[in-house]
C-alpha cells in the first residue's frame, strides 16, 4: 500500500469472531478496531496483546525461544512497547526466492520517496508529520538492518530518508513484559 501512496495502519487481534458475507462480529473485531483507532498511531499494523502471547509460546514452544521466523517478522517500538508487523522483510523474502537485486533496491528506493513525497507535503502539519517520522525511523532501520550488509560501505545512504535515525526498535524476544 505505501508503494502505491497509501500509509494505512491497523490491528491484529485473537478471538472470537464470526463473519458471513454480510455480517462481522466479534470480540477480535472490536478488539482490532479498538487497536487500530486508538494505539497504532503511525502507518503500521500492531498486535494484540493476546497475538503476541501466542507468538511468543510458539517460539518458546517450537524453538526453544531462538531461530523462529517470527523474531525478525515481528518488531516492537521501544517508545510505546507496542509490537508490529515488519512488513519490508517481504522484500528480503523476495530476494530470498528471486535473487533479482534490481528489484530489491528499486522497491527500497520506491518505499523511501513516497516517505520522502508525504514528509513534503505535511511540513507545516506537526501532527501528520510525527507518523511520517515513524515510518521513516522503520525505513532507516530496516536499511541498516537488511540494505546496508548488501552495499559497500558509505553507499546505504542513498537508500535512507536523510537526517533520521534508525528508530529505536527491538524484536519480540527483547521486548519490556508489561
Amino acid at each position: 500500500m505505501i508503494l502505491k501512496g497509501y500509509f494505512i495502519r491497523g490491528g491484529i487481534s485473537l478471538n472470537d469472531y464470526y463473519g458471513d458475507e454480510t455480517f462481522a462480529y466479534g470480540p477480535a473485531l472490536v478488539e482490532a478496531y479498538e487497536l487500530e483507532n486508538n494505539k497504532a498511531n503511525y502507518p503500521r499494523i500492531i498486535l494484540s496483546e493476546k497475538m503476541i502471547k501466542l507468538i511468543l509460546g510458539h517460539i518458546e514452544d517450537f524453538y526453544g525461544g531462538e531461530g523462529a521466523p517470527q523474531i525478525s517478522e515481528i518488531l516492537c517500538d521501544k517508545e510505546d512497547n507496542t509490537c508490529f508487523i515488519n512488513y519490508l522483510l517481504c522484500i528480503e523474502d523476495n530476494l530470498q526466492e528471486s535473487g533479482d537485486f534490481k528489484s530489491y533496491f528499486e522497491t527500497i528506493t520506491a518505499h523511501k520517496d513516497q516517505i520522502k513525497t508525504a514528509i513534503n507535503k505535511n511540513l507545516n502539519n506537526s501532527k501528520i508529520m510525527v507518523k511520517y517520522s515513524w515510518v521513516a525511523r522503520y525505513h532507516n532501520y530496516f536499511c541498516d538492518l537488511y540494505v546496508a550488509p548488501k552495499l559497500e560501505p558509505g553507499d546505504i545512504e542513498k537508500y535512507k530518508v536523510s537526517s533520521l535515525s534508525g528508530g529505536n526498535f527491538t524484536t519480540i524476544l527483547d521486548r519490556v513484559n508489561v
